[in-house]
């Protein structure tokens, strides 16, 4: 038999609905909160006072923290990358249920509060770019850690918190981009790549005008789940010879958080795989660095077989991060590497889960 190298395993995400999917690059892990409590009040209530909008709302409010694979100045800086219309101008125009100051259109501009060790920066988010800078060059080092960035809507033309109660607010325009969705992006090696590759929605909930939902007041709670695919450096590649017949090699671990709920009598969803090399039923493919040699193997989900692109149920999960199942490889056949070509093995895995209650 011929030497083979590691083999490598990269699972994406794939989220349906409201599930907020973020995944991370390796040494980070990222959860975004949308914030159910849209109440108008001052500036200076969230500390957000400087950038002159009087009255703002909370956003929602995003993690950024660093697992043991993490290494000092290998990544720099953090942007915002967003979804939208770039040629509609610099702000959102809210529409209000009724006139405030002899008007009912208002202006509002997105704001992020950035939060890293002892600093905070305030930055208010321009149309101009799709990609705007939150953190520009800056290394990102382990003591800057949590970087927590609380995004808020700030609203001009109405003077006090107090204008704004029983005003009811939506986004102008039913077909209009709401806040859209987002992606968190670093540099690694002079290239921008992003955190979380599944992109987040600013608001889940939809605020457009012509929805049941208004701004300015406590939205009725939604459970939210976050898959999260975690795994260390040394999950990422693994030797052939550990998952041969019966051995299991460990590729990572999958992590359901659940939020948005005050108590939960039962939830759950379903987790399902495909294979990026063509697998089906029970078999996963991992394919040649330069060449089409393909080795079959199995995935497992903690102790269940995992078939391609078939529901896995996930059911009483607990309300936080601790919902966690192992990912394991195994299967291989010493008859299916006996004669490969030597080298490198990879596979790329989308990883989807949905509320058992849309099933």
């Amino acid at each position: 038999m011929k030497h083979l190298k590691k083999a490598s395993l990269l699972i994406l995400l794939l989220c349906l609905f409201s599930l907020q999917g973020l995944s991370a690059l390796t040494g980070l892990t990222v959860a975004y909160e949308e914030e159910l409590d849209t109440t108008i009040s001052s500036s200076w209530y969230f500390g957000i006072q400087s950038l002159q909008y009087p009255v703002a709302c909370h956003v929602g409010t995003l993690t950024l923290s660093y697992t043991s694979a993490f290494a000092n100045n290998q990544l720099s800086g953090l942007y915002l990358e967003r979804s939208g219309n770039w040629g509609n101008g610099v702000e959102y125009w809210l529409q209000s249920s009724r006139s405030i100051n002899w008007q009912t259109r208002f202006g509002a501009q997105l704001i992020a509060k950035v939060r890293y060790g002892y600093h905070t920066d305030l930055k208010v988010i321009n149309w101009s770019d799709s990609t705007f800078p939150l953190l520009n060059s800056t290394a990102l080092k382990k003591n800057m850690f949590p970087i927590v960035i609380d995004f808020y809507l700030g609203i001009r033309n109405i003077f006090y918190g107090s204008q704004a109660i029983g005003a009811a607010f939506q986004f102008e325009d039913e077909s209009g981009p709401n806040l859209g969705d987002f992606k968190l992006l670093t540099q690694k090696n002079w290239s921008l790549q992003p955190i979380n590759d599944t992109p987040a929605s600013f608001f889940a909930i939809n605020y457009n005008e012509g929805s049941s939902n208004y701004l300015n007041g406590q939205a009725d709670p939604q459970v939210q789940a976050t898959l999260s695919i975690e795994q260390d450096a040394s999950e990422e590649s693994f030797p052939l010879a550990s998952a041969v017949n019966n051995g299991r090699a460990q590729v990572g671990q999958a992590r359901i958080t659940v939020s948005g709920a005050q108590s939960l009598p039962s939830y759950g969803v379903t987790i399902s795989f495909t294979d990026g090399n063509g697998g089906t039923g029970y078999i996963f493919n991992l394919k040649h660095e330069h060449t089409d040699d393909l080795i079959p193997f199995s995935l497992y989900l903690g102790t269940t077989h995992v078939q391609n692109m078939t529901p896995i149920p996930w059911e009483s999960l607990q309300l936080g991060s601790d919902n966690l199942r192992s990912l394991y490889v195994g299967n291989i056949m010493y008859q299916d590497i006996e004669n490969k070509i030597a080298g490198q093995y990879y596979d790329t895995i989308t990883a989807t889960i949905t509320p058992l209650d849309t099933n």
